[in-house]
């Protein structure tokens, strides 16, 4: 039995700031320890694509799904409140981290 691996560059285009829990350094850390360890070469690569905003209104209300579009194309530090730091790409990486946990149940199943 294999084991997926459901990562996208474009994960790393979330740049919440840098003293952020979720910026790209931890992604890339993930990333580094893969690879030193000799997982990375072990694991499955699954394809990575955006879903449509239909699947996250499955868990999300619209108004915040808007709120998300609007504080990313508006370019604003976050949404709500400074915990929930966002950037420009930030809905797009969300669409792509979903589309990534949608293939990882698709796999499995």
């Amino acid at each position: 039995m294999a084991t997926g691996f459901a990562y996208s560059e474009e994960f790393l285009n979330h740049q919440p700031g840098s003293q952020h829990p979720e910026r790209p350094a931890r992604l890339l850390a993930i990333l580094e320890g893969l690879e030193q360890s000799g997982l990375r070469q072990s694991l499955v690569a699954l394809p990575v694509e955006p879903v449509e905003s239909k699947w996250v209104l499955t868990v999300h209300s619209q108004p915040y799904v808007c709120r998300l579009q609007s504080a990313c194309h508006e370019g604003l530090p976050y949404l709500d409140t400074p915990d929930c730091a966002v950037c420009p790409d930030t809905y797009r990486t969300a669409l792509l981290a979903v589309g990534a946990c949608t293939r990882a149940v698709d796999a499995v199943m």
